[in-house]
């Protein structure tokens, strides 16, 4: 293998954040949680297969509820009835399905389209563009709750969301996100 091989590869892993390359004294291996971004993420989820080890898990939920939990708190205090016919379309989307023959991927998809709105109708430009990001790794968990709620369960909180954000209510529907993520970590 040529030196410029081996020069690239250790560029593109300290680009990752799994080295750190300090001219002329050394490569050392970095603390990829401190010094990683969103490619870091991706590459270890590539590496495991597409699968995440609980830690990893529980912490992509937690930085979601992070999230959404400030977009609730914002579109609860300022939304519109444009914002809520927004969020009613895509619930009605999922309460069509009840009765049909569903994947976990199609009910997954829909869900996750419900929470992304949130963020989108909230106001905050970051937050959209903070949940697309982390899309891929999101699917992977919005795929393991459909699978423990299944569309009655996805139904209900959904509901129970939108009904809190009408009434803004913005931190309780906050607290609430939190719980059922509690109660599904929990579980798993």
């Amino acid at each position: 293998i040529s030196k410029s091989v081996i020069h690239y590869a250790l560029k593109d892993l300290e680009h990752l954040g799994f080295v750190n390359i300090v001219p002329r004294q050394g490569i050392y291996v970095a603390d990829y949680a401190r010094s990683g971004s969103f490619e870091t993420l991706s590459e270890i989820l590539k590496y495991n297969g597409g699968k995440l080890n609980v830690k990893m898990a529980t912490s992509i939920v937690e930085m979601r509820n992070a999230i959404e939990g400030g977009a609730l708190i914002k579109l609860a205090a300022n939304h519109t009835e444009e914002d809520i016919k927004k969020l009613r379309t895509t619930l009605d989307e999922l309460e069509a399905l009840d009765g049909k023959t569903v994947s976990t991927a199609e009910l997954a998809e829909i869900t996750s389209k419900f929470h992304y709105q949130i963020c989108d109708l909230c106001g905050n430009e970051i937050f959209p563009l903070v949940m697309n990001a982390f899309a891929p790794m999101s699917e992977v968990l919005w795929k393991y709750c459909a699978h423990y709620w299944g569309l009655k369960g996805f139904i209900e909180q959904d509901e129970k969301i939108l009904g809190m954000i009408e009434r803004g209510e913005g931190h309780e529907a906050q607290c609430y996100l939190e719980d059922i993520f509690a109660e599904y970590l929990e579980a798993n």
